[in-house]
C-alpha cells in the first residue's frame, strides 16, 4: 500500500474526526465505569469470566477496532476500506432503526443511544462527497481538493 499524499479534503477530515471522538468517548466511557463495563461485557459474552483488567483489555481493544479504518482511509486513502465501512454503516442503520422504534414505542428512553449509532452512518457519508471520492480515487495524488 503506498502512503496518501498531500492535503486532505474537508470531508476526509470531518470523518476521522468524528470516528476518533466517538472511540474516545466510548473509550472514556467505560474506562470511567469500568464496573458498568464488566457488567455489560458479562452479559454480551457470558463464557468469560470477566473483571476489571479483561474490561481495560476489551475496551482498549475495541478502540483500537475503530482507529483501523480511520487509519485505511486518512493513510493510506483506501477505497476497499471505505466499502466494507459502509456495510458497517448499513448496519448501524438498521440498529438506529430499531431503536428509534423503541423509542417510539415508549419502552426505551435513552435517546443518546439512538445518537450514538447515527455517528458511523454520517461519517460513512462524508467518504461519499465529491472532493473525499476524488481524493480516494486518486490515492490522495491528484489536485488538491483540501478546500473544496
Amino acid at each position: 500500500m503506498n502512503l496518501a499524499k498531500g492535503p486532505r479534503p474537508w470531508s476526509i477530515k470531518i470523518f476521522a474526526a468524528m470516528l476518533l471522538i466517538q472511540g474516545l468517548w466510548e473509550l472514556a466511557g467505560g474506562l470511567l465505569s469500568l464496573e458498568d463495563a464488566v457488567t455489560v461485557l458479562a452479559i454480551a459474552i457470558p463464557s468469560l469470566d470477566w473483571n476489571r483488567d479483561l474490561a481495560i483489555v476489551a475496551l482498549s481493544a475495541n478502540f483500537t477496532i475503530v482507529l483501523i479504518p480511520v487509519v485505511a482511509v486518512w493513510v493510506f486513502a483506501s477505497r476497499i476500506a471505505r466499502a466494507l465501512l459502509t456495510l458497517f454503516a448499513l448496519l448501524s442503520l438498521v440498529t438506529a432503526f430499531a431503536t428509534l422504534w423503541l423509542l417510539l414505542d415508549a419502552r426505551f428512553a435513552d435517546w443518546s443511544v439512538l445518537l450514538d449509532g447515527l455517528v458511523t452512518p454520517l461519517a460513512v457519508a462524508l467518504l461519499y462527497t465529491p472532493n473525499a471520492r476524488a481524493w480516494l480515487r486518486t490515492k490522495g495524488k491528484g489536485e488538491s481538493h483540501a478546500f473544496a
